[in-house]
């Protein structure tokens, strides 16, 4: 099991690391307030007990996942963090590797 995000960043694809560490920053900034966590076996941020945002890597892409039920109930938390909230979340932001 993966300790942290430092530790599934360093396991995943080497040629899908430096978008994973993107995801991470870009994550980070707009959920300032929230907490870096694994859960379902990939790396996610946390407010209070829900997860907002998550990231995960595969063989040949990236994935990012947001909970629609985290972002409605905290959106007011995330709206000073400055994210911009979609209230259409179902986007599933995938970007190939390389061939």
């Amino acid at each position: 099991m993966v300790a942290d995000h430092d530790a599934y960043i360093a396991e995943a694809p080497e040629d899908l690391r430096p978008l994973l560490v993107r995801l991470r920053a870009q994550l980070a900034r707009a959920l300032p307030d929230a907490e870096e966590v694994i859960a379902y076996k990939m790396p996610g941020f946390r407010i209070g007990q829900s997860i907002i945002a998550g990231y995960a890597a595969f063989s040949r892409q990236c994935g990012l996942y947001l909970s629609p039920s985290a972002i409605k109930s905290h959106a007011d938390d995330i709206g000073r963090g400055r994210a911009q909230v979609y209230q259409d979340w179902r986007h599933l932001l995938a970007e190939p590797a390389d061939p």
